[in-house]
């Protein structure tokens, strides 16, 4: 094993000292992950915040120190160690604050182990869940890897991240809500499902906003970010596969702190494991085919094919019906988005048609972007504005 290893980095160009320090990086980062309940305390405290300021502290120190390394060290370890610090600074400030305030006390007792047991029958489902979702999401750098070469590794993050960067704007705007909706699913279930809808409303917005931006500029940003041979190679395809896939995938994700909140975590645990049954042979089958096209078709027409079944599954474990979900979820959304989708495809339609010089899809993202910020204050009385507000002026 330690032969492989080392063939492993000897391979990948890394000496000896740089294999070490990116070790040591690795191993901070996960022994930083001791200090993560801070953060958690801190959103259950009321301070939720603060926690998401030091969470952009960390963002900003990120971009900050990797230009650093990039332009002044030009070195892997310097940019690996730049990821480290970005990453271990959110939870360290977070206990920081957590202990000036007094706001928990570290010690371990007969007590808080046996809490600690009753807690873990009911994380550990939606840990399940998470993780299943952890393994669906690196599989397709995993298949790459197995069938492609470097380039193609390379090529798959680089379009990955794209749609992390979706993914990341869902889970941003529907964590504050978490605490909020587990608080009135127990007093007022009403008001909770209201705010469910409004929930629903605020992710499928923003991922549907940013899917539809980053798949319109796909060409442009695959060229600038990584050059010509990116387009060449399919990246732009990649990207508007995977955007298309989470588009639909989006549909169930506010149902996860929903039934987390009426005490069913894991309820998606077996659909999870469909989707990473259907994806991995399906993936391996396609990659081989079409590359990093394929596997990133595999990943999005198994979501599109399951997708029906998470939302029906959230519906009976919550008691909703579909006519309620479909007035209360997907109405607001499609008042919002329809008419800036069909306007930017009738002026693409146009310009196409005609002899001008077709415009770069910049020009159509930023069009799409200003038609969505029209209408939203053209149908804001059609739009649960104030269910969200709501939400958010409710004490913990």
């Amino acid at each position: 094993m330690r032969e492989l290893m080392w063939a492993k980095f000897s391979a990948s160009g890394l000496e000896g000292a740089e294999c070490w320090a990116l070790l040591a990086a690795g191993t901070l980062i996960v022994a930083v992950l001791a200090l993560k309940p801070f953060e958690s305390t801190l959103m259950g405290a009321g301070y939720y915040v603060l926690e998401r300021r030091n969470q952009l502290l960390g963002a900003g120190f990120r971009v900050v120190l990797t230009l650093i390394a990039c332009f002044h060290f030009k070195s892997i370890v310097a940019i690996a160690f730049a990821e480290a610090f970005a990453l271990m600074l959110p939870p360290i400030v977070s206990t920081y604050a957590v202990l000036r305030r007094r706001l928990g006390v570290v010690k371990f007792s007969e007590s808080s182990t046996a809490t600690m047991r009753s807690l873990l029958g009911y994380s550990t489902r939606s840990f399940s869940v998470a993780l299943t979702g952890t393994l669906i999401l690196q599989s397709g750098t995993l298949i790459v890897a197995g069938l492609g070469n470097p380039a193609a590794v390379t090529y798959y993050s680089s379009a990955f991240r794209v749609y992390s960067s979706v993914r990341q704007l869902i889970f941003w705007s529907t964590d504050p809500f978490r605490p909020v909706l587990s608080q009135l699913w127990q007093k007022d279930r009403e008001s909770a499902i209201k705010t469910l809808f409004g929930l629903f409303f605020l992710a499928s917005a923003s991922a549907l906003t940013g899917s539809t931006v980053l798949i319109l500029a796909a060409t442009e940003i695959s060229r600038l970010w990584l050059g010509n041979a990116a387009v060449a190679y399919g990246v732009p395809i990649t990207i508007i596969v995977l955007l298309m896939g989470l588009s639909v995938n989006m549909f169930h994700v506010p149902f996860i702190p929903a039934m987390d909140a009426a005490g069913t975590p894991g309820a998606y645990f077996l659909l999870q494991l469909c989707w990473l049954a259907a994806y991995v042979p399906a993936g391996i089958v396609l990659g081989h085919h079409f590359g990093i096209v394929g596997v990133a078709t595999a990943m999005s027409v198994s979501i599109v094919l399951l997708e029906p079944l998470y939302i029906r599954k959230a519906i009976k474990v919550l008691q909703l019906t579909w006519r309620g979900w479909l007035a209360g979820a997907l109405r607001p959304v499609a008042f919002l988005l329809v008419p800036p989708l069909c306007m930017t495809a009738g002026v693409y339609f146009l310009v196409n048609v005609s002899d001008t010089r077709t415009p770069y899809g910049f020009v159509y993202s930023v069009l799409f972007l200003a038609l969505v910020c029209i209408n939203s204050v053209i149908t804001r009385r059609r739009l649960p504005i104030e269910t969200l507000r709501f939400a958010m002026k409710q004490k913990l």
